[in-house]
Order: structure tokens, then C-alpha cells, then sequence
């Protein structure tokens, strides 16, 4: 008997293959977290029938019991997603009170040698065997691409934050882009300056395609050389060399974008042509301190969002109709009022700035993601919400508007749709120390043991990664120390967190941070010393309410006492 390539389904304009776990429309991949892609293909394989909520449940969350609130927040994005109505359904009917029906067409459709199956019911079942170049969405799989940042050869060797933005420029671009995997700028920036062999590179990040290249800087002209490498033998499939003013730096990046999509033989659609051609300042002034700015913001310390704030205000004094920056100041202010002193002052700002960025490009994804965590911290929940969903249905990759949206769920101590949240946010970028230590928090509380197992060894792997390339920094030694300490290996977990402390012992995040680590581990003296050095500094203090790492001394009455502290 033949054997079976492929298995998929097909209804209107999209395609559920069952063997990737991948939704296509238009043969164009749409990102979805991993629940609700098996949300879809149960609906799907159950067309016609309907389907309890208590059996849904089971086959989703299998050995586990789960809240039903995680069930009808998957429901939610699938409808979105789809572009389906409750009211009105074309693909999902809710049956009241009891589940859900997948009532569209479905079809049921193989490769060329395979055979369809009669065993799956479905309310209608319209058998196709079609040639897989016509219509096997695996035959157009993703291409996948690594960003490294540019090598600097100007004279000074002071360019560093240019080559750094110029290849974080490109990520963010070819990122927009539905049909292109990209890895994420923390795991391609883990390689700079690397002496790896570019094939070992494409093997660590899961990619068959790295784009890395130079920059000499001097004054006012720039000689930019790139290059195209595939990793699986390590050839070269293009390369460009420009020599060019500053004032060509966006042609020059267009230009780089657009022959990376031809090489790669990604298909564009007319949106994904605009998003090649990104609206940037054409203040070249300006375009330069804000690549500064992004540079000091990734490095997440109390003085560098100080001094990135600094920089992206300079470039609105230079172009006062530049989104992203306005979103950039917004960032800033807000992550120092949520973890650095809870000042007003910063919330009034991020405010501002925030509103003034999605005033000036309604399209700015980032713009609407960072409206949504200012909205949040001011308690307005609803509209958050509404801001964070913008931010999605305008880039679906969009990182930050998942992890920013998490945060503002947990909050409110909905952490069932927190984790949904976290798990997309890590399907978009899996090596997320942030993402992947708050899911193993929320699993914790929840006593999801695999679950949680399985998120912190993910969780460890990655700030082991990260410090391999970057010892000194605070935040991964804290995060992967909670992991070591979940998993097992307390010793080496106090280890890391006493090494943070040795190195920053003032800093009321990475105080928090050592808290939970003390805590989980026992050692709750030390523990309680480190949460009151930061509690004040600690604007929302509804996150204490709900963060498991801090259960075991909830019944302590000094901790209550500090939870009614001003």
C-alpha cells in the first residue's frame, strides 16, 4: 500500500496540515500557539459533530485539570484567527451550555501517493488526492533566516550600536514577513563576532540561511559588504558590497531586505511589500540615536533605560513625527515605573508618549503594544485589551504585544489566559528567558508538574545559552537560577543568585528577583531581607498576589506585613 506524505485539511481559504501543526491561508502560515492549533484540528477532524466541552478539555489538557476559562480563551483567538463570529458563525458554533461544532465543509486531503481515510467523521467529507506541487502546503515550507549583527571595521572601532541596529533593523523587517522564519535577535546576537562555522550557527538556531556582513563608518560615507550564506553547506548564495553616503542607509536596507526575500524565494503579498518599505525618519541625526537607544533599552538596567530614554527624547526633538520612538520613550518609562521606583512621573510619560505613537502611525504594531502595557498599569484592563489585540492582528510575530499582554492578565490573576499568552509569546521566540520563567511560574502555582518540568528546562537552556556570550549579565544568572532550583539543583541555583547579588545588590529588580529564588529554595530569611529591600520600589504590587515563586511563606505574618506596607 502507498504510503501517506501528508495529511491535511482544507475548508474556505485555509488549510490545517495535521503533520506540521501548521494553519495556512492562502498557502501563507498564520501563527498560532500550540493549544489552539490543537483546539482547531479536533473542531476540524470532528466537523459535523458536536464536541463537549468536558471531552475538548480532556483531549487538550489531558491528565491535567484546567479552569474552562483556558478552553473558551482558545476558542476566542481560533475565531479571530479564522475572522468567525459568535453570533454570526461561519466555522464555529457554540452549542450552549454544553460545547462547540465545527460546521463548515471540510475536506480531507493527501499527496499524490497517499490514500484518504474514511475513519475521521466530519459533516461533509469531499475525498480529494491531488499532485503534491498543486496544492501540498509542504512543498512551500518556510524559509528560515539568522541576522547577525555587523561585523565593525571603522577606523575607531565605534560603531558598535550601527552595526547592532542596522542588523535589528532587518530582523524586525524580514520578521513582518508571513512566509519567512526568522530567529530573534537575542539568539542571533548570541553569535557576534563568532568564530563558529556558519553551518554550527544554522544548526544551534534552526535556520538554513544566515545573512551576516561588515560596516566601515567614516564621517559622513559608509561601505557596507553582506552576504547570504546557506547553512546546510555553507555557500555563499549572494553577497553585495555599498558604498554609499549616510543619508542612503534606508535604500541600503531595503535593497538588503528585498534580494534576502528574492534568494530566499519568499512569496510577497501586496502588504508584505509596505512592510519592506518601512516609514523611518529621514533625519539621518536622528535615525542614529534612536539605534542608540534601542541598544541601551535591550540591556534592561535601571541606567540604561535612563540613558535609552535620553536618546529616543533627543530624537523627537530632531523629528517630532517619528512613531517608534515615541514608543521607545514609552517602553522605557514604563518598565522603570513597574520595577524602578514607581513613579508617577514615569506613568504620566509613557502615557503621553505612548498616545503620541499610535497618533502618528495607527499601523505601528509596537506603538499599540506599548499603549496597551501603559493602559494596564493604569488599571484600564478593557482597553489594554483592545490595544494588545490591535497590536496582534497588525503583526502577528510581534513578541513583545504577547509578553506585554501576559503581564497585564496576570495582574489580574487571570493566569490561565496568561499561559496561553506565554506560550504564544515563546512560539514567536523560543528562547525567551522572560516568557519561559513566568510560564514555569504560573505551571508551578498550578501544580502542572510535566508541564512546568518541561517550561524550566527550556528556561534553563536558554540563560545557560545566553551566558555562555554574555556572563555579566543579571537577569538570566536570576531566571535560570529559580529553573535550576525548580528542578532540583538547589545548591547551583544559590550559587547563580548569590553571583547576581555580588553583582548588583541594590537593584530592586534583581532584588525581587533573588527573593523568589530564596524563597523557593527555603531559605526564607533571606528571602524576606531581599523582598523588603524592593517592595517599595514595586509599582504593582497585585503581581505579588498571584507569583507562586512566593507561596511558601504567604502564611509568614512578616510577608503579610509587607503586603500591607504603603
Amino acid at each position: 500500500m502507498p504510503s501517506v506524505i501528508n495529511h491535511f485539511y482544507r475548508f474556505g481559504e485555509f488549510i490545517v496540515d495535521a503533520d506540521q501543526k501548521v494553519l495556512l491561508r492562502h498557502g501563507k502560515p498564520l501563527l498560532l500557539a500550540p493549544k489552539v492549533l490543537e483546539t482547531l484540528l479536533t473542531l476540524v477532524q470532528n466537523g459535523g459533530r458536536i464536541i463537549e466541552k468536558e471531552e475538548l478539555m480532556r483531549r487538550l489538557w489531558p491528565d491535567t485539570f484546567v479552569e474552562e476559562s483556558n478552553l473558551t480563551y482558545c476558542i476566542v483567538q481560533l475565531r479571530k484567527t479564522l475572522g468567525d463570529e459568535a453570533r454570526h458563525p461561519r466555522y464555529i458554533e457554540t452549542i450552549p451550555k454544553r460545547g462547540y461544532r465545527f460546521i463548515v465543509d471540510v475536506e480531507e486531503v493527501l499527496s499524490d501517493i497517499g490514500i484518504v481515510s474514511d475513519k475521521v467523521p466530519r459533516r461533509i467529507n469531499t475525498q480529494v488526492v491531488e499532485s503534491q506541487a498543486a496544492t501540498n502546503p509542504s512543498s512551500e515550507r518556510v524559509a528560515s533566516i539568522a541576522v547577525l549583527p555587523f561585523l565593525d571595521l571603522s577606523p575607531e572601532r565605534d560603531q558598535d550600536y550601527f552595526c547592532e541596529g542596522l542588523a535589528d533593523e532587518l530582523i524586525n523587517t524580514l520578521a513582518s514577513l508571513p512566509n519567512l522564519h526568522v530567529a530573534s535577535r537575542t539568539s542571533s546576537f548570541r553569535f557576534k563576532s563568532t568564530t563558529l562555522d556558519i553551518r554550527e550557527v544554522g544548526q544551534r538556531l534552526n535556520v538554513n540561511t544566515v545573512l551576516e556582513g561588515s560596516v566601515r563608518k567614516a564621517g559622513s560615507n559608509f561601505r557596507i559588504t553582506t552576504q547570504l550564506v546557506s547553512t546546510v553547506d555553507g555557500y555563499q548564495l549572494w553577497s553585495r558590497t555599498y558604498d554609499r553616503r549616510l543619508e542612503d542607509i534606508f535604500a541600503v536596507q531595503e535593497d538588503i531586505a528585498q534580494s534576502t526575500v528574492k534568494a530566499l524565494k519568499v512569496l510577497l503579498s501586496s502588504d508584505d511589500q509596505r512592510a519592506l518599505q518601512r516609514i523611518r525618519t529621514t533625519v539621518i541625526e536622528a535615525y542614529e540615536c534612536y539605534l542608540r537607544g534601542r541598544q541601551l533599552f535591550h540591556h534592561m538596567r535601571r541606567r540604561s533605560l535612563e540613558s535609552a530614554r535620553q536618546m529616543f527624547l533627543r530624537v523627537i526633538e530632531m523629528d517630532s513625527h517619528f512613531g517608534p520612538a515615541y514608543a521607545g520613550i514609552a517602553d522605557c518609562c514604563s518598565f522603570l515605573y513597574m520595577d524602578w521606583g514607581g513613579l508617577e512621573s514615569d506613568l504620566v510619560d509613557a502615557d503621553r508618549a505612548s498616545s503620541k505613537a499610535v497618533e502618528i502611525d495607527p499601523n505601528l504594531s509596537q506603538g499599540h503594544a506599548s499603549r496597551g502595557i501603559v493602559l494596564a498599569l493604569s488599571g484600564q484592563y478593557s482597553e489594554a485589551e483592545r490595544e494588545f489585540e490591535t497590536a496582534l492582528r497588525l503583526n502577528p510575530k510581534l513578541y513583545e504585544a504577547y509578553y506585554y499582554y501576559a503581564r497585564a492578565c496576570f495582574s489580574q490573576g487571570k493566569l490561565e489566559q496568561a499561559a496561553v499568552l506565554l506560550e504564544e509569546a515563546t512560539a514567536v521566540r523560543p528562547e525567551s528567558i522572560d516568557a519561559l520563567s513566568m510560564l514555569g511560574g504560573i505551571y508551578r502555582g498550578q501544580k502542572r508538574e510535566q508541564l512546568k518540568k518541561e517550561t524550566f528546562k527550556k528556561c534553563l537552556a536558554a540563560a545557560q545559552n545566553h551566558l555562555e556570550f554574555y556572563p555579566g549579565d543579571i537577569r538570566p544568572l536570576l531566571l535560570g537560577a529559580i529553573a535550576l532550583i525548580d528542578l532540583g539543583d538547589t545548591k547551583r541555583g544559590l550559587e547563580w543568585t548569590r553571583r547576581a547579588l555580588e553583582l548588583e545588590s541594590e537593584d530592586p529588580n534583581v532584588l525581587y528577583n533573588a527573593a523568589c529564588a530564596f524563597c523557593i529554595s527555603g531559605e526564607l530569611e533571606e528571602a524576606l531581607t531581599c523582598l523588603e529591600k524592593s517592595l517599595p520600589f514595586c509599582a504593582d504590587r497585585k503581581w505579588l498576589e498571584y507569583d507562586s515563586y512566593l507561596d511558601p511563606f504567604r502564611s509568614l505574618p512578616r510577608f503579610q506585613a509587607l503586603l500591607r506596607s504603603p
